[in-house]
């Protein structure tokens, strides 16, 4: 799983690494919303029995100089 999650923001902040931090809900996201290769469940239907909805809002800090 940590090898996932760091996969995950490898992939997320190829173009800003320092975002890392902001990406995380988009990670859990993903994560948690693809099948579990051993338990062929997806864990979000696992723990509250239903499909999420989409995928959390994300609107960058525009205050943050890059």
């Amino acid at each position: 799983m940590n090898q996932d999650v760091k996969q995950y923001l490898h992939i997320f902040t190829s173009q800003e690494p320092l975002t890392w931090d902001k990406l995380i809900p988009f990670v859990e996201f993903s994560l948690n919303s693809q099948q579990h290769s051993v338990t062929k469940q997806i864990p979000f239907v696992s723990l509250y029995g239903y499909l999420p909805s989409g995928i959390p809002d994300f609107t960058p800090d525009e205050t943050t100089d890059h």
